[in-house]
């Protein structure tokens, strides 16, 4: 088990359908709020700066064990590029996630540095415990050029099994899933 940290969750993180804090895991059903085990939280938010709007596509909480069952149902293949390509953003420029306040890594996309007021689309992730924040994973943002990127990198398998993750836990109608797919939901 990961450690709790001494920061509150932020509230971009909160459940977009409660405005509350995620309480139970999508997956298994775990309390996340009193059972001391880790999660993860991931948000994807798409900007209209014309009007000065967002909106939320998807948001989630999964924990740890499940997340760990997910990960392996990815290939390998899809794992190691997806660690070569965050080992090659920071060798390449992209900024030190330890070396950032949680205000600059929300501001901003983690690889590019791009600031999320001028994208278009971006993912927020956060590792959790309870209430707080983890202290191993501190919360971040994925830019829509990274989003894409790391998509590219997954092999067929595991679009599969992203497809149907997406078809298992999240309902709506079926353009609602295709907009999921486009974006490849991708634990990290």
């Amino acid at each position: 088990m990961q450690r709790q940290g001494d920061k509150e969750i932020p509230k971009e993180f909160y459940s977009f359908d409660t405005g509350k804090l995620f309480s139970e895991c999508m997956i298994c059903g775990r309390d996340l709020l009193t059972s001391g085990v880790t999660y993860m939280i991931e948000k994807s938010i798409r900007r209209y700066p014309d009007l000065d709007a967002s909106e939320t596509i998807y948001d989630y909480a999964i924990c740890m064990p499940c997340a760990v069952e997910q990960k392996k149902a990815m290939s390998e293949e899809s794992l190691r590029r997806i660690e070569q390509y965050f080992t090659n953003g920071f060798q390449n420029g992209a900024a030190f996630i330890g070396d950032m306040t949680m205000e600059q890594r929300l501001e901003k996309c983690l690889i590019y540095g791009k600031p999320i007021g001028e994208m278009s689309e971006y993912v927020l992730q956060a590792a959790c415990v309870g209430n707080k924040l983890s202290d191993s994973l501190p919360p971040f943002v994925i830019g829509q050029k990274a989003m894409n990127e790391i998509s590219e990198l997954l092999s067929a398998k595991t679009r599969d099994e992203i497809d149907g993750f997406i078809d298992r836990h999240f309902s709506g109608p079926p353009e609602f899933r295709e907009l999921l797919r486009e974006r490849k939901i991708v634990l990290i």
